[in-house]
């Protein structure tokens, strides 16, 4: 098996659960154990595994000994964007402020990762 099942199934035992219940609670299928077990886990799903083992992806990865989470990095743009969701709501921001939104979403997403 791939070092990622393991790790992730030991996460699984550690938190009194099994990989297959984990597996189907993230991706709705029992399926995707079998490539899981060849290191195949897609991104989206190794994010939901970490924030529901409490762990980090790169912990499940094997690029670091240190389970603990890391805290995310928030660029002051974006948080300057959501104060301005939990202030006004999406339909009461000016073009200018979707504008920019929107603009610096795309240069986010245009990034490799």
């Amino acid at each position: 098996m791939h070092p990622i099942y393991e790790r992730i199934s030991d996460l699984c035992k550690a938190n009194g659960t099994s990989i297959s219940k984990l597996c189907n609670d993230v991706t709705g299928s029992l399926g995707n154990t079998s490539t899981w077990k060849k290191g195949n886990v897609r991104n989206d799903y190794l994010i939901e595994i970490a924030e529901r083992l409490n762990v980090s992806a790169d912990y499940i990865l094997g690029r670091t000994d240190d389970p603990s989470p890391q805290p995310l990095e928030v660029p002051e743009i974006l948080q300057e964007v959501w104060a301005a969701f939990n202030r006004k709501g999406i339909d009461n921001l000016s073009q200018k402020q979707i504008d920019k939104i929107t603009e610096y979403t795309e240069f986010v997403l245009s990034q490799p990762d």
